[in-house]
Parts: structure tokens; C-alpha cells; sequence
């Protein structure tokens, strides 16, 4: 069975970690999908992935939001976020299914030095959740419905060292679609406005 699919975090800097969290890649599916359920959103979600730094990461700051799985009709959204500690200097990935954390990964380094700590912004600026994301989507890729498999991410920061090597841009929502019988789409969704559109071709 083909399906969708999403870049894990994978060891290593915070650049190559952002660079492979947006890399969604659409490989066609037959499955259906149920829209991104209250309760299981990515902002229902993160608070619980915080919480579980709040010992060993205190002043964690949110870098990166994005589904573990994709979404069909059978399964619920497991949300993965990826936080860095300006303290420490390092990097975790934290795991969150049905309100539960499931997994915590740390990554070592972030690779940035204090004043770019300070350039990250606070996630406060993220406004608009991922059930209203894939609703925005929708209005956008007309062959797509409330039925269709999706998955979806974005950063809240680009290091320095990446700006030059990626073209994903912060608080930008990709929302990956697989319509049956038409092409895969993905549309970019601002994730403080709400504003949506076709994603440019790579």
C-alpha cells in the first residue's frame, strides 16, 4: 500500500534536523483521512510536550511542530516536536499521542551560539492550529476533502547556518494533501495568519 509520508528528526545539528522535519514527501495513498480532531490538535499537544521538559529543560523554546504519522481515517495525529535549551545548548524531541507523551529523544548540539538564542521567537506567535491549517488547505486544493490523508509541520526559527540551504520558511504551515486519483499537493499555510497557498514547486 503507498502512502504518505514524513521526515523524522533525525541525529545530529539542529540544521540538519530542520532541514529533513519539512522534507514532506508524498507517495500516493488509498486510504481516507478524518480532519485533524479536537483534542488531538498540535496546540492541544504541545502544552503536554513542555510539560515533560519542565525538569530537564525548563526554558525550552518550541523550534519545530510536526506529525509523526499521517492522518487517515483509522488513525489519530502523534504529534512530534522538536525543542532547543538556550541553557544548554541542546536539543529534544518530544512525542505526543492522544495527550500522552510517548517518546523523548535528545539530539545533542544545537549548534547556535547565545545570540541566536535570542533571535528565536516565542511560539506565542503561532495562531492558527492544525485542524484550522487543514481546513485553509482544503479551500485551497479544491480536490481535496475532509477525507484525505494528510500531513503537516512547520519551524519557528532557521538557523544562520541553514538560511542559504533551505526555502521552508518560519510559522509556515506545509500541509501535505493526497487526493484520490489526483496528484499530491502541498499548500502553505501561515501559521499566524491563516493565510493559504499553493506551496512553490522545489
Amino acid at each position: 500500500m503507498n502512502h504518505l509520508s514524513t521526515a523524522r528528526v533525525t541525529r545530529g545539528a539542529l540544521v540538519l534536523a530542520l532541514a529533513l522535519a519539512l522534507s514532506v514527501a508524498l507517495i500516493g495513498c488509498n486510504q481516507t483521512a478524518d480532519k485533524a480532531a479536537g483534542g488531538n490538535t498540535a496546540m492541544d499537544s504541545v502544552e503536554i510536550a513542555k510539560s515533560s521538559l519542565s525538569t530537564t529543560a525548563p526554558d525550552a523554546k518550541l523550534l519545530l511542530v510536526q506529525t509523526a504519522n499521517v492522518v487517515t481515517a483509522t488513525s489519530t495525529p502523534v504529534w512530534q516536536y522538536l525543542f532547543g535549551s538556550p541553557k544548554d545548548g541542546t536539543i529534544v524531541a518530544v512525542t505526543v499521542e492522544k495527550g500522552k507523551v510517548t517518546a523523548t529523544q535528545p539530539y545533542g548540539s544545537a549548534g547556535m551560539d547565545d545570540a541566536e538564542w535570542k533571535l528565536i521567537p516565542d511560539s506565542a506567535d503561532w495562531k492558527i492550529d492544525s485542524d484550522k491549517a487543514f481546513a485553509a488547505a482544503l479551500k485551497v486544493d479544491k480536490k481535496a476533502t475532509d477525507k484525505t490523508p494528510w500531513a503537516m509541520g512547520f519551524v519557528t526559527y532557521i538557523p544562520k547556518s541553514a538560511a542559504s540551504s533551505t526555502t521552508i520558511d518560519p510559522f509556515i504551515w506545509s500541509v501535505s494533501l493526497d487526493p484520490q486519483g489526483a496528484a499530491p499537493t502541498s499548500i502553505d499555510v501561515d501559521a499566524k495568519t491563516g493565510e493559504a497557498k499553493a506551496a512553490k514547486k522545489q
